[in-house]
């Protein structure tokens, strides 16, 4: 018998030596026109999975009418294959990053077709000069729980906003923001002759005794988003529009949303992925060279302030090896913790588990125990270490196991696999946190060996949902969050 490890990934399966030189094309006319690209100071390059989401091959230079135009070889590229990719503004001749500004999110995607030309693209998407207003909004943040927490002290901090246009620091500045009372600060900003429908993306920060160079940046996943509408009313008649942001807590962590008590938290991490990449015969990925190159695998997250990803991490955060490909290390989120967090893993402590903002999110809920488990999968949360790997029953035993459902958080389909040690009579349900059942996978007669299910939330509400299989007396449970 055959045991399938991971589904086949159209990423790095068929001809991981072959290679092919692809060609950029982008529009800058319309992003001069609206101020936001300067052909004379200013040039442009494009960063992706192929190089690592940095430096600057491949630049970018004007073929004519500032259609913006360059080349780079995919290393393992098919047609068929997917490239991700944004392109980034620069000051010419400068490399440090301190002038780079980032396409609008989301990120471009395509799906290659085998033509060298890539389809032309806009800036940002943007085929077309929008129409201009002015606003004036007000953004509001209650940074109680961060007091609670011992993050902001309101004597000596500051909070501020920084984000994607001048007005507030071009996510650079320092726009702070006044205490209103009850642990909430406000401030009214305007933003003069802002595009129609503009995409305001920023993040509120905390400014340790003021110093901007001690900021403490919101730890949510993606920025917040405004879209500036040019239908908000202008109520005094000044000719700025006006907006009041609703308040929200300071990354998103209410009181319902720390912990009341201090949690040990096990991280178990199943490297197979990198095991399975090198037996198959792949190239370096990330660093490595070979699955025996790993020597820990560190963990990474707002909890711990993202440390550099150069190998140097605290050992308080390896996990280190616990039977087989899996790696685990307890870590303590003490009392007021977050209990949505965000994190991810790096072997041998280097950034290689996956792309920029590709991270896993877990939902701590202990139940009082002081004790709460996460299993993952290395590099689960993307496709970097996609690839199909068997192995003889012989040499993997058939067990009675449930696995971490893939991907976790997901919306609105996850893949369950699971394994019986002999065929036998066996359930697959899914309960709410209430008890209930809301979904039965699996019913009836089960072969002994592995097994992988499919299951479709579409019908259900964004939330914890607990899976249990149970066979003659087995029973195991693990979570799964639905995010909508």
């Amino acid at each position: 018998m055959k045991k399938a490890l991971a589904l086949c990934s159209f990423l790095f399966i068929a001809g991981a030596a072959s290679s092919a030189v692809v060609t950029w094309q982008v529009h800058m006319d319309v992003a001069q026109t609206m101020g936001d690209f300067d052909p004379v100071t200013q040039t442009v390059c494009v960063r992706g999975y192929f190089n690592g989401w940095g430096g600057y091959d491949p630049t970018l230079t004007d073929a004519g009418g500032l259609l913006y135009t360059g080349s780079y070889d995919i290393a393992g590229l098919n047609p068929g294959d997917p490239i991700e990719y944004k392109y980034v503004i620069y000051d010419i001749g400068d490399y440090s990053g301190g002038s780079d500004i980032w396409e609008c999110d989301p990120n471009n995607f395509l799906i290659w077709d085998g033509d060298p030309l890539l389809p032309e693209d806009w800036w940002c998407d943007i085929t077309s000069p929008p129409g201009q207003f002015n606003a004036e909004v007000v953004f509001q943040v209650d940074m109680s729980v961060a007091e609670a927490q011992g993050i902001f002290d309101p004597g000596t901090d500051l909070v501020v906003i920084r984000g994607n246009h001048d007005a507030i620091g071009n996510w650079g500045g320092a726009v702070a923001l006044s205490p209103v009372g009850g642990g909430i600060y406000a401030d009214e900003i305007q933003f003069d002759n802002i595009d129609d429908y503009y995409n305001l993306y920023y993040k509120f920060v905390i400014l340790e005794d003021g110093n901007p160079d001690w900021a403490i940046w919101e730890g949510i996943a993606e920025n917040r988003l405004l879209v500036m509408d040019p239908t908000w009313p202008d109520t005094d008649a000044d000719t700025y529009l006006e907006h009041t942001v609703p308040v929200v807590f300071f990354g998103d962590v209410s009181w319902d949303d720390v912990l009341p008590n201090d949690v040990v938290v096990t991280f178990n991490v199943d490297a197979w992925p990198i095991h399975c990449w090198f037996a198959e015969g792949y190239p370096p990925q990330g660093g490595l060279t070979s699955y025996e190159d790993v020597t820990f695998i560190s963990v990474h997250g707002f909890f711990n302030g993202w440390p550099p990803w150069d190998g140097t991490i605290d050992p308080m955060y390896h996990a280190l090896p616990a039977g087989g490909t899996l790696w685990s290390v307890d870590i303590l989120f003490p009392f007021l913790s977050a209990r949505t967090q965000v994190y991810k893993y790096g072997a041998n402590g280097l950034d290689n588990e996956a792309g920029f903002a590709q991270d896993h999110v877990m939902f701590i809920d202990d139940g009082g125990s002081g004790l709460f488990t996460v299993d993952d999968v290395f590099g689960s949360q993307a496709d970097m270490w996609d690839c199909e790997y068997t192995v003889d029953a012989e040499e993997q035993p058939a067990d009675f196991f449930l696995a971490q459902n893939y991907p976790n958080p997901f919306n609105p389909g996850t893949t369950i696999q699971f394994s019986m040690d002999a065929t036998a009579p066996a359930c697959l349900t899914v309960y709410d946190l209430g008890g209930s059942v809301v979904a039965t996978l699996v019913d009836g007669i089960v072969t002994r060996g592995e097994h992988e299910i499919t299951f479709d939330a579409s019908s259900l509400a964004s939330g914890v949902y607990l899976y249990t299989l149970s066979s003659e007396g087995l029973s195991t449970t693990k979570k799964m969050i639905l995010v909508k």
